[in-house]
């Protein structure tokens, strides 16, 4: 049996019925967590790497500063700031974490290595 439409279009009462079960059985599998684990990583990563590109912008590397910008970015995460493999802060260290790490120039062409380690 097929239903046919007023510019040609043919389908079948078989495909029509395949394709609803194919969407059922895709509507019936819950997201994995891990997917949305991976989504949270992407996320944090995100802001970490968003973060040093600021920082490689304002040429600003006093510790005042790199500590209030990384307070504003990740309020509610653990995060472990290292300038020139010198940590500046210390959190408590729980969980799994990632590591975003920059070499910038300052203003006098020194290397200031940058790392952000971000526990969630």
């Amino acid at each position: 049996m097929k239903i046919k439409a007023s510019r040609g279009f043919a389908i079948s009462f078989e495909a029509l019925t395949s394709l609803f079960a194919f969407f059922l059985l895709l509507s019936a599998i819950p997201a994995s967590n891990s997917q949305a684990q991976g989504l949270k990583e992407l996320y944090l990563l995100q802001k970490s790497n968003d973060l040093l590109k600021v920082w490689a912008l304002k040429h600003d590397f006093s510790t005042e500063e790199l500590l209030s910008d990384l307070a504003f970015v990740f309020p509610e995460n653990c995060v472990v700031l290292k300038q020139n493999k010198i940590p500046l802060n210390s959190c408590k260290a729980t969980g799994a974490f990632i590591t975003a790490k920059a070499g910038i120039f300052d203003s006098f062409l020194n290397l200031q290595e940058i790392e952000l380690v971000v526990y969630y």
